[in-house]
């Protein structure tokens, strides 16, 4: 199931850092938890059940909170990325870069 693409439910872009929620055994899975890296939503946090259905979502109050959140730890972060992970992250860089 963690070949799948989820996707938020607020502004449909695709989720990062999914992982799973288990019990005592790795392999009895009974979620996931995902986190929305968009500049535009106020998600945080999406809960989903073991079918891939959301439970819940966890927001901030205002975007501008979750843009500076972001933009700080870029900043922070820039030095240690990789060629190909900076390749990929240079736009939202460049417009988060201004929220600092």
């Amino acid at each position: 199931m963690m070949s799948k693409i989820f996707r938020c439910p607020i502004c449909h872009g695709n989720l990062i850092q999914v992982t799973p929620i288990t019990l005592e055994s790795p392999l009895d899975v009974i979620g996931y938890t995902a986190y929305c890296p968009s500049l535009r939503c106020r998600v945080y946090k999406v809960i989903l059940d073991s079918n891939c259905n959301v439970l819940h979502t966890k927001k901030f109050l205002n975007i501008m909170v979750k843009r500076r959140i972001i933009a700080k730890a870029l900043s922070q972060n820039w030095n240690k990325y990789s060629k190909r992970t900076k390749s990929k992250l240079m736009q939202k860089y460049k417009r988060a870069k201004k929220y600092l």
